[in-house]
Parts: structure tokens; C-alpha cells; sequence
């Protein structure tokens, strides 16, 4: 890694780079040339590398890693919001399906979003949330009566969070869902998703959507940030790799 300059990139794919890590090391091929040359024959280590010292590039192994890295080489580069990553002039916000109701109407809830209310659900990720992720993403309601009833609906299993899009998003899914209320969105809106998708025992109700815009951003940055990873090219592989293209 002395002996001469190496080549440093910052890369992602796409508006996201959804699993680019993972395909970077794809690209890359196993750490140790030999075995890269017997399991992966067009990577870039088996055509490149020698032995598992000189085997041409260093990738990021994870997504923890390869932020950390980033940071380190490039601590300037600003990275780029999942919420600046727009589906041409619609808007944008989230819905997550808390635990119950994710196990019990996940797909039914998806079919109403997406059929009935013209949702485009862009992105969606299954989350476990512990009871720390679950104050930091509720810290505004910690003064509220039922935050600790909140805390055990998200604690018990794991949630669907989706990234949906169409126009007037925010403000129209609010309206769709309903009440905050169960109890209250049965009674005086039977026809909202937190009356049809209702958890019998639940105190609270089965979906959140954020309050407004500004929170759709917030939330679309905390769940879905825009994943970077990083590659170097090491000296003595540099001049080969030139010359071969």
C-alpha cells in the first residue's frame, strides 16, 4: 500500500444505491485471488490479483464500514438525502405497520395502499426496533400517556416501513388512515385503514404516517438513507489495470 499512489472512490449506484455495497463486493470477487480465479473468474480480483496481499482492490465489507470509511477519505463529500431523490413532481412520505398488524394484514394493507389510494410504494424495509431506536424515533412523545403502551406495540416484533409516492402524499394518507384513536376511527371513520386494519387488543393503532412534510423528509432519511461504499485500487495494480483498458 506504500510502494506507490493508490486510485480512492467514493462510489454509489443509482438515486439510492440500494445494496451497493453488497454488489461492489460482488464486483470484487473473493479477498484471495486463487479462489477468486476458481469461484469468480470475471471479478476483479481474479483478473487482477495475485495472492491475498496483492489482490488489486480493497472494498467495504459492510454498510457500518464502508460510512466510516467514507468519512475518513472523503470528510467533505456531502451525502445525498433519500428524500432529494424525487419520482418526477410527486410527493412524498412514509407509513410504517407497527408489529401486530404488519404479521396480520401486511399485504392487505399494501393492496389498499397501492390499489385503492394510487400509492407508489417506491421502497419498503422490515425493521426490528429496540426500545432505544423506538425513543429516539418517538422522543417528542415521551410526555404523552400512552408512550409506554407505544413503546411495548413496537418492541414486540418486527415492522413494515415503506417509502410511498404520489401527489399531495402527505396529506392524503393522514386522511386515509384515519383517527389516531382506534376506538375513535372505528366509530367515526369506519372506512380508514386504522378501523379495517384494527388489532383487537391494541390501545393505540397499527399504522404511523408523519405529521407533515417537513417529518416525511425526516423519516425518509432515517429509514432509508442513500448508501455509499468504497473501493481502492492498490499501486501495483493501478499501472496493469490502465493499460488494460
Amino acid at each position: 500500500m506504500t510502494s506507490a499512489l493508490c486510485h480512492i472512490m467514493a462510489v454509489t449506484r443509482g438515486g439510492r444505491g440500494v445494496d451497493v455495497v453488497e454488489e461492489l463486493k460482488k464486483l470484487a470477487g473473493p479477498e484471495d485471488p486463487l479462489k477468486a480465479k476458481q469461484s469468480s473468474p470475471d471479478s476483479i480480483r481474479a483478473i487482477y490479483g495475485t495472492d491475498s496481499t496483492l489482490n488489486a482492490v480493497h472494498v467495504s465489507k459492510t454498510i457500518k464500514k464502508a460510512d466510516k470509511e467514507v468519512k475518513h477519505f472523503f470528510p467533505r463529500l456531502k451525502r445525498p438525502l433519500e428524500s432529494e431523490v424525487r419520482l418526477g413532481e410527486l410527493e412524498k412520505t412514509v407509513v410504517l405497520i407497527r408489529p401486530d398488524a404488519y404479521k396480520q394484514f401486511g399485504q392487505q394493507i399494501l393492496s389498499a395502499l397501492e390499489g385503492e389510494h394510487k400509492f407508489v410504494v417506491e421502497m419498503r424495509k422490515e425493521v426490528r426496533m429496540g426500545e432505544g431506536q423506538v425513543a429516539e424515533f418517538y422522543k417528542d412523545k415521551k410526555k404523552e400517556i400512552y408512550y409506554k403502551s407505544l413503546v411495548e406495540t413496537m418492541v414486540k416484533g418486527p415492522s413494515l416501513v415503506c417509502g410511498l409516492a404520489r401527489e399531495n402524499a402527505v396529506e392524503h394518507l393522514r386522511r386515509i388512515l384515519g383517527p389516531f384513536i382506534q376506538s375513535k376511527a372505528k366509530s367515526e371513520q369506519p372506512d380508514s385503514l386504522r378501523s379495517r386494519f384494527a388489532v383487537d387488543h391494541n390501545t393505540g393503532n397499527s399504522l404511523h404516517a408523519p405529521l407533515d412534510a417537513k417529518r416525511a423528509q425526516w423519516e425518509l432519511n432515517h429509514f432509508f438513507p442513500v448508501e455509499h461504499t468504497m473501493v481502492i485500487i492498490k499501486p501495483n495494480r493501478t499501472a496493469r489495470a490502465q493499460k488494460s483498458t
